[in-house]
């Protein structure tokens, strides 16, 4: 293992989605504490990109542009000679990818360290993907990789971190005055994910948005992607008025600020849990799916007022989005028991007007 006090510049690599890159930020503070004067660089993706800016452990955030500018062999080879130029001496990489290790590789950087699968003889330190297994949180399997890599046994860290910005703030600010939200007197609501395997039914959402408009007498704040539009608008019409509909309208800062504001969010299980999480407003996480791998174990929600849905069908196998049971796991989650848990929330949420 190279002497931690010749290590001054490392690089942190996480090139997948919004969640996992918000639970990655705990190895940033943990690295901080043990390399207080290293320059620590973090790679993603442009779509992830407001999930570091302005994190106070790092120094540099690098955008590596995998679906543009560095699609092409050519493109990446270019970039990995930047990578060259700066230097660095660990390349801790969190989500193994052909690309990510071989940008490391072709970038000299001496220490490599990442997970046993794909191009792994190109790592200098490889280590079974003990995350895929389920046992233990992707927090811990993040922090797991640098005490294993690093030998870090001091693995404490505060929080997840999410940048809540002063421009951001401004820009919801307006959105609020325009669309008669008050902070703290909606719900938020996600009713979308990444694949049909992680989405709680429709009508489901909307007889739950219903209860809540109704019966506790809050708004509801719909938030999701551009993508996502035409299937919210469905929601959207559900109490006309009091159902506010940000999907596709909101930057991932903006976001930020509305799950802040929110007294509650709801949410299938995707990544505005975990920015959820980062920014302490409890959340409803409903998860679908029996794989050891994607279960709430590894991926749910670690607020101390967090609260998760997760049904067993009693599938021997599960076949994800080429489920032939109609996603039964999900539907066996009944609104009204998700409504008893909001009732609870909303009811002994303990809130400040901070910001």
């Amino acid at each position: 293992m190279s002497n931690r006090t010749t290590i001054s510049r490392i690089l942190v690599t996480r090139t997948d989605r919004i969640g996992d890159v918000v639970l990655s930020t705990p190895v940033f503070e943990v690295l901080r504490r043990h390399f207080p004067t290293a320059h620590i660089s973090v790679l993603v993706t442009p779509k992830t990109r407001e999930t570091v800016e302005g994190n106070p452990f790092i120094n540099e955030v690098l955008i590596y542009d995998k679906e543009g500018a560095h699609r092409s062999l050519w493109g990446s080879f270019l970039f990995s000679r930047m990578l060259r130029h700066k230097k660095f001496d660990i390349a801790l990489i969190l989500h193994s990818t052909n690309r990510v290790v071989l940008l490391s590789y072709l970038a000299g950087i001496p220490v490599r360290i990442g997970y046993e699968r794909r191009l792994s003889f190109l790592l200098t330190r490889r280590f079974a993907d003990i995350k895929k297994t389920g046992l233990m949180h992707e927090i811990d399997g993040n922090l797991e990789l640098i005490r294993k890599g690093l030998g870090i046994e001091d693995l404490r860290y505060t929080c997840l971190y999410f940048p809540l910005r002063q421009e951001t703030r401004d820009a919801v600010r307006k959105r609020f005055r325009e669309t008669g939200l008050e902070r703290k007197r909606y719900v938020a609501v996600h009713a979308q994910a990444s694949c049909p395997s992680k989405c709680w039914p429709l009508e489901h959402f909307r007889t739950l948005i219903h209860r809540i408009v109704t019966e506790l007498g809050l708004k509801v704040a719909i938030v999701g992607g551009a993508r996502d539009t035409a299937l919210t608008a469905a929601l959207a019409s559900e109490c006309a008025g009091s159902v506010i509909d940000f999907t596709g309208r909101l930057s991932l800062g903006e976001l930020g600020w509305v799950l802040k504001w929110a007294r509650l969010f709801v949410s299938n299980d995707s990544g505005p849990v975990h920015i959820s999480a980062a920014v302490t407003t409890p959340c409803i996480a409903l998860f679908g799916r029996r794989q050891d791998g994607l279960s709430p174990a590894r991926w749910g929600p670690v607020g101390e007022r967090d609260a998760v849905f997760h049904k067993d069908a009693g599938c021997e196998v599960c076949y994800a989005h080429d489920c032939t049971r109609g996603f039964e796991c999900l539907r066996l989650i009944t609104p009204d028991e998700v409504y008893e848990k909001v009732e609870e929330l909303v009811r002994e949420a303990r809130f400040t007007d901070e910001g």
